[in-house]
């Protein structure tokens, strides 16, 4: 028989309890849940950015290809060739403004994506705050058994702290990722 078979395991915060092991993963889901949405505002960012980009690459293609329709529209046509080029500047333009179009789409898309997103960060802010309340509410009332309610409000406390940390974290990160991509 193993001698440490019935032992308490015993770690750097002492002895391993169910609500030590739930507190580490709840910590863990939230960071998890903080970095993908951080991730996913960075590829939001990034995908608004390029498409801001291609769009206004596809302008400038737009008027130059306009441009040369208007010049050789001007320009009297030779008999041999001269309705080819043309049409090929009239296809050129109709592409140009379906691929404009297309990237106008998907610009608006990443912008509503990224509100979608920090709409989310508002709704977890405005529970934290909920969460503030509640526990100020808890401490104005005493209860009977106080010291069972003052382990629970020290606990919400840190929760809260923690959260709020967290929050701000991603905040600032959204910040730079935003003067970041600013043109």
């Amino acid at each position: 028989m193993s001698e440490g078979y019935n032992t308490p395991k015993i770690g750097r915060s002492g002895p391993t309890s169910p609500a030590a092991s739930e507190k580490t993963t709840s910590s863990r889901a939230v960071l998890a849940a903080l970095r993908a949405l951080q991730d996913k505002i960075a590829r939001l960012e990034g995908e608004r950015a390029e498409a801001v980009h291609a769009t206004s690459e596809l302008r400038a293609r737009l008027r130059e290809a306009e441009a040369r329709l208007d010049s050789v529209g001007a320009a009297p046509t030779p008999v041999r060739g001269g309705g080819d080029e043309l049409d090929e500047l009239r296809e050129a333009q109709h592409r140009l403004e379906r691929e404009y179009a297309a990237r106008d789409a998907a610009a608006a898309a990443a912008e509503r994506r990224a509100a979608e997103s920090e709409h989310r960060a508002k709704q977890a802010a405005a529970r934290a705050a909920k969460a503030e309340e509640l526990l100020a509410a808890s401490r104005s009332s005493k209860p009977a058994d106080a010291s069972k309610y003052m382990r629970k409000i020290a606990k919400l406390e840190k929760k809260l702290r923690t959260a709020e940390r967290l929050l701000e974290t991603v905040l600032q990160m959204n910040k730079l990722l935003v003067e970041g991509q600013a043109p």
